[in-house]
């Protein structure tokens, strides 16, 4: 079969088998479904390792040793290897043996067949009728390679909860945008962003990694690894300028959202009924607010007028806890 019918079986195959979306896992699948092919200096795979391609092809007969149980059991051995001693994730691991043993095994169904159980040389030929096998480049093998292509599609989806444009999306259109849109189709899943950019108030390079706590229009509100809040996007209000945004899922999570009309109670009164690990939005009429300072390089979660954006119960009780509350109106998430 081609290059390309063996890289798309590989890859729907990983897909499948491993339920996964990951390009790099999907990576390694593809260049291990050209493996089998380096027995021959015809190959690309050939060519790219013409010295080892052409070794084997004077000792070893075409789609015999490397298109082999034998071949992939290698493989296998150095994945689990991986595993244990590198600490290479299981996943692409995996896709290394099954890559190879998936297009050993789709060459069987060509006229030529593969020596599977090498050193056994008998050819492993799928299929009675010698009419119904595939040739190399054939309609037939075209057919296949959209069959393919189509399973490929469809595991992605599901993959991605769904979400195939975004998983697109989150890898190629690397900004706030795509990562806010990512983080609201995803509301059972922690969302982190590795960013690259710029602090505005600093003018510092920002390298960080960051949990989206929440969207502000096209851009993120995210908590970095010290409890620090910050605005992520374009806009001049935010104080970290991107110029990469890259998203990943992290656990599970459930968001938990109680809404409360407050009268006549003292700040530290209801900060002492919240949970320690919530966010708190919305508005208090204060009865005579007290100027305090803004940390200008963090967002501004609560303001001097009682304006409250997913601040932490700790922060209210430190910046206005004296105060006390005529009115207001709160929503309270907890992330659990």
């Amino acid at each position: 079969m081609m290059g390309i019918t063996h890289a798309v079986l590989g890859v729907a195959a990983a897909s499948i088998a491993l339920g996964t979306a990951d390009p790099v896992v999907l990576g390694v699948s593809a260049i291990a479904s050209q493996l089998p092919d380096i027995d021959t200096t015809k190959s690309w795979v050939g060519v790219v390792f013409y010295p080892v391609a052409h070794w084997l092809e004077e000792r070893y007969e075409h789609r015999t040793i490397t298109h082999s149980w034998l071949a992939s059991a290698v493989l296998g051995g150095i994945a689990i290897a991986a595993i244990l001693y590198a600490g290479i994730p299981w996943k692409i691991a995996a896709a290394l043996p099954l890559g190879h043993f998936v297009a050993c095994l789709s060459d069987t169904f060509t006229k030529a067949g593969v020596a599977l159980f090498y050193p056994n040389p008998v050819r492993c030929v799928a299929g009675s009728n010698p009419r119904a096998r595939i040739a190399t480049g054939s309609t037939a093998e075209y057919f296949v390679l959209f069959c393919a292509m189509g399973l490929l599609a469809f595991s992605l989806y599901i993959n991605t909860a769904g979400g195939l444009t975004d998983e697109l999306a989150r890898q190629f259109f690397q900004n706030s945008s795509n990562a806010a849109t990512f983080f609201n189709r995803n509301s059972d899943r922690a969302v982190l962003v590795d960013v690259v950019g710029i602090h505005t108030g600093t003018n510092a390079r920002v390298d960080s990694r960051f949990t989206v706590i929440d969207t502000l229009g096209n851009e993120l509100l995210a908590e970095d690894n010290t409890g620090n809040l910050y605005r992520i996007g374009d806009s001049t209000n935010a104080q970290i300028k991107p110029s990469k945004v890259r998203v990943s899922l992290g656990d599970r999570i459930t968001v938990k959202a109680d809404s409360y009309e407050i009268s006549n109670l003292s700040v530290a009164a209801v900060v002492e009924q919240l949970p320690p690990l919530s966010y708190v939005t919305g508005s208090l009429t204060l009865d005579a607010p007290e100027p305090f300072t803004i940390d200008p390089l963090t967002f501004p979660t609560v303001t001097v007028t009682g304006q409250l954006q997913s601040a932490k119960p700790a922060t209210i009780a430190r910046l206005i806890g004296q105060e006390w509350i005529i009115t207001g109106q709160i929503v309270v998430k907890e992330r659990v």
